[in-house]
């Protein structure tokens, strides 16, 4: 799956999570590009100052969407994961 993220909107959101800026003024319309963006880098911010690793992407205009592809920010997260064929998860 692919998803367009606008670098723009992203670092914006990486910022604000970083200084610990509230979720709720998102500057972008609920729904659209922008906002997951902002969202995705919020997160992303957050954990950053939470003390995680985080990558920040290079910032492109705007008129630049790009594909980000999803990112562990929990250490060792990644590297438990099987290869391939998910991860079973057993039912109540």
């Amino acid at each position: 799956m692919r998803i367009e993220i606008d670098g723009q909107a992203w670092d914006k959101g990486f910022e604000d999570g970083e200084q610990g800026v509230p979720l709720c003024p998102c500057p972008y319309a609920l729904g659209t590009t922008e906002s997951l963006s902002w969202v995705s880098g919020y997160i992303e911010g957050k954990a950053a100052r939470k003390g995680y690793s985080a990558n920040r992407q290079k910032a492109r205009s705007a008129a630049e969407p790009y594909a980000v592809p999803l990112r562990f920010t929990a250490p060792g997260s990644a590297a438990e994961l099987p290869p391939e064929g998910g991860v079973n998860i057993g039912r109540r």
